[in-house]
C-alpha cells in the first residue's frame, strides 16, 4: 500500500481539511432513492497521537448512517482529530464509535451502534460524519520519551499544524526527500514541508542549528533515518484550517 494523499472538503472550512496520512479507497452504496440519499464514503488513516496509534476511519460524505444513537455531545472541540480522540475509548469498550463534528460551533457528538431499533442519522452540509474503525500501535517504542506535541499556526496556508518532536536519534520509516539551506527558523521549515505535501507527501522535518531543513516522507518499508547532530526532528501529525488564536487551544 503506497502512501498517497487524501483530502476531504468539509463544510465550514475555508480550505481543504487534511485528515489522514494515506488513502485506501472510496465506496458507495447503490440502490438509493431520492428520499434516501446514497451513502458515499472514503477510507483513510489518521494519527491519534495521544494513544500513539494510527487509526483506520471511514469518512461519510453528504449521506447517512443507520442504527446509531448519541452517546455524548462535547463542546469547544477545536479539531476533527481531537473529536476522534474522544471516540477512541468507546471503540475499545463497545467495538464501534462514530463522530459528527461541526466546525463552526466546535461541537463533537459521539455515536454508538443501536441494535434495538432502527435510527437513521443524516449528515448535513455543515457537519462531518466519521466512523472510527480500527486502531494500531504506531512505533510506540520510538515515541515513548517524546515531549507533548506542539501547535504551530501557518499564516501562509491558514492552518494549525500539530507536530511531535522526537528524542530518539534513530528512527524507522522516514526517508529524506530534500534538504534546504538557509531556512531562517523551524516554522519556515514546517511551511516548506507543507508546500511539498501534494508533490512529495512531506510529513516530517529535521532542522539543524546550521539552518538546514531536511524534508522527509514516510515509507512502508523498514528504513533507519539518523537524525542530524544538534538538530530537531519533528513529525507533522496533522493540519487543519485554523487561526492564530487556535495555537492556545487543545487541538
Amino acid at each position: 500500500l503506497a502512501f498517497t494523499q487524501m483530502f476531504f472538503i468539509f463544510s465550514g472550512c475555508e480550505a481543504l481539511c487534511e485528515l489522514k496520512i494515506f488513502q485506501l479507497d472510496s465506496e458507495g452504496v447503490s440502490g438509493h432513492s431520492p428520499e434516501q440519499p446514497k451513502r458515499t464514503s472514503a477510507k483513510a488513516f489518521v494519527h491519534l497521537y495521544r494513544y500513539m496509534e494510527v487509526c483506520k476511519i471511514s469518512v461519510i460524505h453528504s449521506g447517512k448512517i443507520e442504527n446509531v444513537t448519541s452517546i455524548q455531545i462535547i463542546s469547544n472541540v477545536r479539531s476533527i482529530n481531537r473529536c476522534l480522540h474522544f471516540c477512541r475509548p468507546w471503540l475499545h469498550q463497545i467495538f464501534y464509535c462514530a463522530v459528527i463534528y461541526t466546525k463552526h460551533n466546535y461541537k463533537c457528538e459521539l455515536l454508538k451502534r443501536n441494535t434495538e431499533r432502527s435510527i437513521t442519522r443524516f449528515v448535513d452540509d455543515e457537519s462531518n460524519l466519521i466512523e472510527l474503525l480500527n486502531c494500531y500501535p504506531d512505533r510506540q517504542h520510538e515515541r515513548r520519551n517524546n515531549p507533548p506535541p506542539m501547535r504551530y499556526y501557518l499564516k501562509q496556508t491558514g492552518e494549525i499544524c500539530v507536530l511531535e518532536f522526537y528524542n530518539a536519534t534513530q528512527l524507522s520509516s522516514f526517508n529524506p526527500i530534500e534538504t534546504l539551506e538557509n531556512i531562517e527558523n523551524i516554522k519556515s521549515c514546517i511551511y516548506a514541508c507543507r508546500l511539498r505535501y501534494f508533490l512529495y507527501l512531506c510529513l516530517a522535518i529535521n532542522y539543524t542549528m546550521k539552518k538546514q531543513c531536511t524534508l522527509l516522507r514516510k515509507e512502508l518499508e523498514y528504513k533507519i533515518y539518523n537524525v542530524e547532530h544538534r538538530s530537531l526532528f519533528a513529525e507533522i501529525l496533522f493540519c487543519e484550517p485554523g487561526t492564530f488564536v487556535n495555537e492556545i487551544f487543545d487541538f
